[in-house]
C-alpha cells in the first residue's frame, strides 16, 4: 500500500453525523473561538471568508489555541509560537507535532462539525509522525508518536518495524550499535510492564534517530535480477558482507598492528562460512595447528600440516 501524507491520514473522514457547534457570525474575522462538542475541545477560526476547526489544544504542551491568533490561513499558539496550517492542522514547526483537523459543514449560517475518533487511521498517522520524528531527531515527537501507538494497541514490533527500516535506510556504513540496541528493546518488550515497554521502544528508537542524524543516508543497490535463490543463500551472503564491512570499518580506527589482526580474523571467519577450496584446507591447517599450540604469526600459514 502506498504510503499515504499526513494531510490525507488527518483529514479522514468517519461519514459520521455531523453536530452543530456554532453560528458563523460568531467566529471574527481573522480570529479564533472555543466550543465544546461532545467533550471535545475545538477551536474556530475564520481566515479569507473560511472557516475551520481543529483541537482547541496545541499539540506541543496543550496550551488552547483560541487564546492565539489566526493571519493568513495560519493558526499561531501563542505560548511557544507554533504555527499550523488551518486546512490541515499541519505545523511548521515540526517540534510542536500536528493539530487535529475536523471536517464541517455549513448549513444557513451554522457550523456543523465531525468530531468522531479518527480510528481508521489513526495508526497510520502516528507511524507518520513517528517516521518524522526519526528524521529530525525530534525526542518529543518520539515519545509522544510511541505512547499513542501503545494506547491504540499496536503491537510493538509493528513500532520496532518503522524504526528498524528507517535505520536500515538511514545509515550508509550499515548496521550499527543503535540498531542493536533497538533489536534488544525488541526482544525484551514482550516481558515488560507496559509502561516499561513504552520507555523501551523509545530509548531504542531515541539511539537510532541520535545514530542516524549525522550520517550520511544508505544508497539502494539495484535488487538481483532474479528470485530464484532461497532465503538460507541470501542469509548466507547477508552475513558475509556484513562481516567484511564491519573488519574493515573497525580497522580504520585501530593502530595499524591491531587493524592487522582484525583484518586477518575477519578473512579466516569468512574462509570457514564461505570456503573455497584453498580456504578449506587452509582453515584445516588452522585448527590443527591451534590444536597442537603452534604460533599462528608464523609466515606461512598454508604450509601443510602432517
Amino acid at each position: 500500500m502506498a504510503e499515504q501524507t499526513r494531510h490525507e491520514l488527518n483529514t479522514h473522514h468517519s461519514g459520521a453525523e455531523l453536530i452543530e457547534c456554532a453560528e458563523v457570525s460568531e467566529i471574527p474575522d481573522e480570529g479564533v473561538i472555543a466550543v465544546n462538542v461532545a467533550g471535545q475541545p475545538i477551536a474556530l477560526a475564520k481566515s479569507d471568508g473560511k472557516i475551520f476547526a481543529v483541537d482547541n489544544r496545541c499539540p506541543h504542551m496543550g496550551y488552547p489555541l483560541n487564546r492565539g491568533s489566526v493571519h493568513d490561513g495560519i493558526l499561531i499558539c501563542h505560548w511557544h509560537h507554533a504555527m499550523f496550517d488551518l486546512a490541515s492542522g499541519c505545523t511548521f514547526h515540526p517540534f510542536a507535532d500536528d493539530v487535529q483537523p475536523y471536517p464541517i459543514e455549513i448549513r444557513e449560517g451554522k457550523v456543523y462539525i465531525d468530531v468522531s475518533a479518527n480510528g481508521a487511521s489513526a495508526i497510520e498517522r502516528w507511524k507518520v509522525r513517528l517516521r518524522e520524528g526519526l528524521e529530525q531527531s525530534i525526542n518529543l515527537i518520539l515519545a509522544k508518536s510511541v505512547i499513542a501507538l501503545r494506547a491504540l494497541d499496536t503491537a510493538p514490533d509493528a513500532i520496532v518495524e518503522v524504526g528498524a527500516l528507517y535505520g536500515a535506510r538511514g545509515r550508509r556504513v550499515g548496521w550499527g550499535p543503535a540498531m542493536t540496541i533497538l533489536t534488544c528493546m525488541a526482544n525484551v518488550a514482550g516481558k515488560l510492564s507496559d509502561p516499561d515497554k513504552v520507555l523501551a521502544l523509545y530509548q531504542g528508537l531515541l539511539h537510532v534517530s541520535d545514530e542516524t542524524s549525522s550520517s550520511a543516508p544508505r544508497i539502494a543497490l539495484a535488487k538481483l535480477e532474479t528470485d530464484t535463490h532461497s532465503l538460507a543463500q541470501l542469509k548466507t551472503w547477508f552475513r558475509y558482507f556484513q562481516m567484511l564491512e564491519a573488519a574493515f570499518q573497525q580497522a580504520e580506527e585501530l593502530d595499524e598492528a591491531r587493524a592487522q589482526m582484525t583484518l586477518v580474523a575477519a578473512s579466516r571467519y569468512l574462509a570457514a562460512h564461505a570456503p573455497t577450496a584453498r580456504a578449506r584446507r587452509q582453515t584445516a591447517n588452522l585448527a590443527l595447528r591451534l590444536h597442537r599450540g603452534d604460533d599462528l604469526s608464523a609466515d606461512n600459514p598454508d604450509e601443510a600440516v602432517d
